[in-house]
């Protein structure tokens, strides 16, 4: 459930490209992760499903032609998929990620391995379907910031902070905080010698 109207709008275009592109299904995800064996194609990060820190990947961007087949998919972590790769060509953010030339050539050698293996199922989004997506979006994204703003107007103003000030002294300083006096000892007797008491 979307949370704010930024994921709303992710949620817009996502169910507007499943019309003319549809999702794999839970069990064509579940080959991604075995594929990939629950690890992250670009930096090696181990992941399980139920902690939902797996991403799959476009190796190809929607804007691109990029369709939802499989070959087009790879697991990748919340951080290089979200927060660095974005846009950017996944060889180009591949070879960013892994200075290592070995690390390098291993983990591209896979993503290319599953691209082959996939290779009859690949599909490209038809320029005229990629700008009716776009240009539908666009429409929703007109009515839906106006009602947004809206929205948020009616909302009712939030309640001042109340402060609370410390009491000050006739030169107008800050009273010290007052000191924890110590209770009084108590005394008990102590017998010293025979018959004689002295408090303790």
């Amino acid at each position: 459930m979307a949370k704010s109207p930024s994921q709303a709008k992710n949620a817009v275009m996502r169910c507007l490209r499943g019309i003319v592109d549809p999702y794999p299904s839970d069990t064509e995800v579940a080959r991604v992760w075995a594929f990939f064996v629950k690890t992250c194609v670009y930096c090696g990060l181990e992941m399980e499903r139920a902690d939902r820190k797996g991403h799959l990947d476009h190796l190809v961007a929607f804007k691109d032609g990029g369709a939802n087949d499989l070959g087009n998919y790879v697991l990748a972590c919340r951080d290089c998929n979200g927060n660095e790769k974005r846009e950017e060509n996944w060889e180009t953010f591949l070879r960013r990620k892994n200075p290592d030339e070995e690390d390098f050539q291993r983990r591209k050698a896979k993503i290319e391995q599953w691209v082959a293996l996939n290779a009859p199922s690949r599909r490209i989004v038809p320029a005229d379907q990629r700008q009716a997506v776009l240009a539908a979006f666009e429409q929703i994204v007109a009515v839906l910031d106006p009602a947004v703003a809206r929205l948020r107007g009616m909302r009712p103003p939030k309640p001042p902070k109340k402060t609370v000030s410390k009491p000050r002294c006739a030169t107008g300083r800050k009273q010290p905080a007052a000191q924890p006096v110590a209770p009084p000892r108590e005394t008990c007797p102590v017998m010293i010698g025979e018959g004689r008491l002295l408090g303790r």
